[in-house]
């Protein structure tokens, strides 16, 4: 939504209405782990 002003915003205010907004750390944090940390070290029990 940051790089659409007003996506979020209600219609009512020129805005599209959406009132979901996506939290990108958690992709982030999958992408890092999956380019960082071997498989051998992942832990089944964390």
């Amino acid at each position: 939504a940051t790089l659409y002003p007003g996506l979020c915003e209600p219609i009512s205010q020129g805005g599209l209405g959406f009132d979901f907004y996506v939290n990108m750390a958690v992709p982030r944090m999958w992408l890092w782990l999956l380019e960082n940390v071997p498989d051998k070290d992942w832990s089944m029990e964390q």
